[in-house]
């Protein structure tokens, strides 16, 4: 069980830097969103090699170091993601702002967990875990991270009732399923080791996943940018008129979103 999931962590590692070096070199990075998406997986990658590292431990205070480093990778990702909900939603710039402002908040809490005390480490059988010690800081870790899952989840249900696109709609639900994973996956070592139960290592998984999630959503989006060649379809989906085209054969070809609401059908996704 032991070697499996150090296996499993270390791909998660190996396939988020993947991620990070081609986002970097394929997409466009003029573009806020894929700027984003790039610190995203690199900052899965550190949190996956992190964790990786206490599960293969047998010295409590490397495995100690190793959480120090990848809970860089925690709080960076924790975020760039709320940065980029906020970026994609029609959210209020005021509340978006509040939003990431807090989000921030996590570079004092990281500085307040550096603290060796802070976590008991001990051999289990899937490797090196630990739980947390009673204290001001842990309780505020656990805190912020329900209050940035509850922010995520306000500013995409928000969206999803305030936009008149479909692709949006779309855009949306990928990322509310992202965030699932990687709330429940907190869940397991993050409650967990609050009320004195062994960690199990679910974010690092949890996060991985949404990570992939994220990653479809980001080139859903950069699929979807106007070009010289979809250019036309482009300009019938942004019409707020319903427009339905049919080829020579008089069978329908584009349905832009308006049609799709007006008819009561769902896009193709």
């Amino acid at each position: 069980m032991k070697l499996l999931t150090a296996q499993l962590f270390f791909t998660c590692f190996l396939f988020a830097l993947y991620f990070a070096i081609r986002s970097y070199r394929k997409w466009e990075l003029r573009y806020f969103e894929n700027r984003l998406f790039s610190g995203l997986c690199f900052s899965s990658a550190i949190w996956s090699l992190g964790f990786w590292g206490i599960n293969v431990q047998t010295d409590f205070h490397r495995a100690y170091l190793c959480r120090t480093f990848g809970m860089i990778g925690v709080f960076a990702m924790l975020i760039i993601a709320q940065i980029m909900i906020c970026y994609l939603s029609t959210l209020p710039q005021k509340v978006s702002i509040v939003f990431i402002a807090f989000s921030f908040l996590g570079i004092i809490i990281y500085i307040g967990l550096l603290p060796e005390d802070t976590v008991t480490y001990y051999m289990s059988s899937i490797g090196m875990t630990y739980s947390f010690n009673s204290g001001f800081w842990n309780n505020v870790y656990v805190i912020y991270t329900v209050i940035v899952a509850i922010n995520w989840l306000i500013t995409l249900v928000y969206t999803l009732f305030h936009t008149r696109f479909m692709h949006i709609r779309l855009l949306m639900r990928k990322l509310l399923l992202a965030e699932v994973f990687i709330a429940f996956g907190m869940l397991l070592d993050t409650i967990f080791p609050l009320i004195g139960k062994p960690a199990f290592p679910g974010s690092t998984i949890g996060q991985f996943v949404g990570l992939v999630i994220i990653y479809d959503a980001i080139s859903f989006i950069n699929s979807s940018r106007i070009n010289i060649n979809n250019m036309s379809r482009y300009v019938y989906s942004s019409l707020s008129l319903p427009v339905l085209v049919y080829d020579d054969n008089c069978k329908l070809q584009i349905l832009n979103d308006a049609a799709h609401s007006f008819l009561g059908v769902e896009a193709c996704k």
